[in-house]
């Protein structure tokens, strides 16, 4: 009899984590036009510097199975299943703002 059932199962999991930022900064009408005085701090105002900077942090955890039914070497089937959980945080300037995501693509977001 057991000889014609065969099942197979398949069970991990997975997790992954990023961390990301930048800086940017730049100026113009710079008191000297040689380029040795073409720093940031050399400018002529404060008027005419721009800077700044972001940061972004998330992470996806996931669980997955996969079963496979075979009967007789001649019909199969084969089930596969997946659910994903993804927590993220991005750093802007001016505040922060969180983010979670469920599986089914709904989305909460919130000022820490």
């Amino acid at each position: 009899m057991f000889d014609l059932h065969s099942l197979n199962a398949l069970v991990g999991s997975e997790f992954i984590t990023n961390y990301g930022s930048g800086i940017n900064a730049s100026r113009r009408r710079y008191e000297y036009d040689t380029e040795k005085f073409r720093y940031i701090d050399f400018g002529s105002t404060e008027q005419d510097l721009w800077n700044g900077g972001s940061g972004s942090e998330w992470a996806l955890m996931s669980y997955f199975t996969s079963l496979t039914y075979v009967y007789d070497m001649r019909y199969m089937l084969t089930a596969n299943f997946r659910q994903m959980l993804l927590r993220g945080l991005q750093k802007k300037t001016g505040g922060d703002t969180s983010l979670l995501c469920q599986p089914a693509g709904n989305c909460l977001k919130s000022n820490l």
